[in-house]
């Protein structure tokens, strides 16, 4: 989590794996971050990213979360350091392009978070 001239957000990095023999691009990437079914925020890259063909490639963006239910996340942040672990959801759609082709596609990763987790995320270590 991050605060920038008083507003606070998440800071989220995603690897892209490009299998094809030829690179494309990455447009429109919408996401969503949830935790046990909390609306954490939305975010929105907008630039175009291009990853090379066979290869690997992260991106890093904001989640703006001011729209948070924060009594909600209280919630949730105490029971995560109180040992509990809850799942953290990033879900979203992008679009894949090259040259006049173009495709949508839909995603949802998940990762368990516990207070290691948010320790972390919080620089607190």
């Amino acid at each position: 989590m991050t605060e920038k001239e008083g507003k606070s957000s998440a800071l989220v990095q995603v690897s892209v794996y490009n299998p094809n023999s030829i690179g494309v691009s990455l447009r429109e990437l919408n996401t969503e971050l949830s935790m046990d079914n909390h609306i954490l925020g939305k975010g929105r890259l907008d630039e175009s990213h291009h990853i090379r063909r066979k290869s690997e490639s992260k991106l890093t963006f904001l989640i703006p979360t001011e729209s948070v239910n924060f009594g909600g996340m209280l919630s949730l942040g105490m029971q995560l350091f109180s040992g509990e672990k809850k799942e953290a959801v990033l879900r979203g759609k992008f679009k894949l392009s090259k040259s006049l082709w173009s495709k949508s596609y839909s995603f949802e990763l998940k990762k368990n978070v516990d207070k290691d987790v948010l320790k972390e995320m919080m620089n607190l270590k």
